[in-house]
């Protein structure tokens, strides 16, 4: 039998009595704050960046469709000449190539409910395919033949959950041990 490692979790300083304990949560509450306080002015500099960004990208995007749309103007003008009366797809230049690729094909379905119907009505079945999924409401409505499956466990556990005075958020103990620090 193999032998399962204990996690070993640090030591946590505990309340001795309901007055450190509403201490704890008002402390816990100011953390919150602070914590949603930075993440908003992360956020803030984020759409700062992003905006400033934007206005520096799209004259720089315009510039460069200008660029490529006049390159495919002159390749599609000059491409006898170009591909070698269509020996070649690739046209070799001293800063690189333009050329044409055909891409692979594929389906396009608008309506999807009207072109299954049609599909139906003229016995083209091998078109459809069924979609068989969990119907996992099914099971946790009557858990009681699907306990038994491999691979199907129902799932329930208990949080612990603080919401200090003033906050948004309800903490949730398993939560807010997995924040991230950012580096």
């Amino acid at each position: 039998m193999a032998k399962t490692k204990a996690l070993k979790r640090p030591a946590v300083v505990a309340p001795q009595d309901k007055r450190e304990a509403d201490l704890f949560l008002h402390e816990a509450g100011e953390t919150a704050r602070e914590l949603e306080k930075l993440g908003l002015e992360l956020d803030q500099r984020v759409a700062d960046l992003r905006r400033r960004a934007g206005e520096q990208i799209a004259p720089l995007q315009e510039e460069l469709r200008e660029k490529v749309d006049g390159l495919s103007a002159w390749a599609s003008t000059n491409r006898a000449e170009l591909t070698d009366g269509g020996q070649t797809k690739t046209v070799k230049l001293p800063s690189g190539e333009v050329g044409w690729r055909t891409t692979p094909r594929k389906v396009v379905i608008r309506d999807e409910e009207e072109v299954i119907a049609r599909l139906k009505k003229l016995g083209l079945d091998r078109y459809l395919r069924p979609k068989v999924e969990v119907n996992k409401q099914a099971i946790l409505d009557d858990p009681s033949d699907a306990q038994g499956v491999k691979g199907i466990k129902i799932d329930q556990h208990e949080d612990f959950f603080v919401k200090p005075e003033e906050s948004a958020k309800e903490l949730i103990a398993s939560e807010v041990r997995k924040l991230k620090v950012p580096a």
